[in-house]
């Protein structure tokens, strides 16, 4: 058998027990219920009654009040007893909500708090504990509701330390498509799947900040839909990606080509560089045009080579060009025909110097005589010198141009020698 004692501690202030009207009704069977006010602000209720299966009901009311209801039941169901305080005007159904209201002090109006219970048709019970019309905490069937707060969750043994909190289940969010929301004092970050393509990361600050490595599983970095892909460094855009047309870009966010390059490009030595290409053999840089196997090699010679690896264009880093060859000795070297509608050769010694009193003719005699010697006039290289190291052009230019003044000369004495024959003879016949 029990014996039940409950204690209501009523929070009046000193002057107002003088005007207050407190009445407590009810208690069950007459004998052993007692209600009093032992001292201002404290109201003690006490059943003296020893039995089991025990079940009292008081209805305390103060002046014109509605009424508030005290149940307490011992023992009406196995280990189980309870207290139950709800206002009386709640009793008309087993289905409406039994409730206590309470308001701070310094909040009026609908700031105040609300704790009630209902039992619905399908006998599921609810627990609310309502503190705004926007904020409440709902426990039904095992499941609890937070809605509307900010909360923060911390262990009363660490002081204001927060502990930690272990979620066996699945946490689901209140944005889009059930997303969680984190917010703080400077703003919100959404995590899940927003719709059933992508899983969301968002936030309503202006960028991420990641304070370690990022590390992509696929290795696939890309843009949403056809949004460009840049890479920044100190808030300034460095390569960016075309979303369009797939466009690389490096200083410059309009590439106009698959890969536009606005500054320098530095190449160390050491290394080859192959674009286009897929040998990799030696120090060069080659651009290889894969269709016409037709590349630009720089080895740090310059090469223009074609299909056969036959070099079309030298340049040497002495400057010597080669065309048809790839060992210019000259400032260029042709291994082959030169067509030209004009060739012009500067600083040639003309030899006019010929003409002058002094210049020395060989005579007519010795030419022969060189001649019948060496199979070539005087002063002009043999066609064994000529297979063997060519022909300077402007040089021979000048040999032959001596050869046709000499000539010329030739041709002047002998024109003299038959003037004056022809004067002897004319002078013969007038004798």
């Amino acid at each position: 058998m029990k014996k039940i004692k409950l204690v209501i501690c009523l929070l009046f202030c000193l002057p107002l027990v003088s005007y207050t009207q407190l009445r407590i009704t009810g208690g069950g069977p007459a004998g052993g219920n007692s209600g009093s006010m032992t001292e201002p602000g404290i109201i003690e209720v006490s059943c003296s009654e020893y039995t089991n299966n025990l079940s009292k009901k008081w209805d305390v009311a103060i002046s014109s009040h509605t009424r508030l209801k005290i149940d307490y039941e011992v023992n009406l169901e196995t280990n189980y007893d309870k207290v139950v305080i709800y206002a009386t005007s709640q009793l008309s159904s087993s289905t409406e909500n039994r409730y206590i209201q309470y308001e701070l002090a310094t909040l009026t109006g609908s700031k105040k708090g609300t704790v009630y219970s209902n039992r619905i048709d399908n006998g599921v019970v609810y627990l609310k504990v309502l503190f705004t019309t926007d904020a409440s905490v709902c426990c039904n069937s095992g499941n609890t509701q937070l809605s509307g707060f900010k909360i923060a969750i911390s262990r009363e043994d660490k002081g204001d330390s927060f502990g930690d909190i272990t979620v066996n289940g699945t946490i689901t969010g209140n944005s889009t498509g059930g997303a969680l929301r984190v917010d703080t004092h400077y703003g919100y970050l959404d995590l899940g799947p927003q719709n059933s393509l992508f899983s969301h990361l968002s936030t309503d600050r202006g960028k991420f900040l990641f304070n370690k490595p990022i590390f992509l599983e696929d290795g696939k970095l890309g843009a949403y839909d056809t949004q460009n892909l840049s890479l920044q460094t100190n808030a300034t855009d460095r390569m960016t990606i075309l979303g369009s047309n797939g466009n690389v870009g490096i200083g410059t966010t309009s590439p106009k080509a698959k890969l536009d390059i606005t500054g320098d490009v530095y190449i160390p030595t050491g290394k080859s560089y192959w674009i286009g290409s897929t040998t990799d053999t030696g120090n060069r840089l080659r651009l290889h045009h894969s269709t016409y196997d037709a590349y630009i090699d720089f080895m740090p010679n310059l090469y223009f080579r074609n299909g056969s690896s036959h070099t079309v264009v030298a340049l040497k880093a002495n400057g010597n060009v080669g065309i048809g060859t790839a060992s210019p000795t000259n400032l260029l070297d042709v291994n082959g025909t030169i067509h030209a509608k004009e060739v012009k050769i500067d600083n040639i010694n003309w030899p006019d110097y010929v003409f002058s009193n002094d210049y020395q003719l060989l005579p007519l005699n010795k030419v022969k005589l060189h001649i019948d010697e060496n199979k070539h006039l005087p002063g002009i290289p043999t066609e064994a010198e000529v297979k063997e190291n060519g022909v300077n052009v402007g040089e021979m230019q000048t040999k032959l141009l001596q050869k046709i003044e000499e000539l010329t000369l030739y041709l002047i004495q002998q024109q003299e020698t038959i003037e004056a024959l022809k004067t002897e003879m004319q002078e013969l016949k007038e004798k």
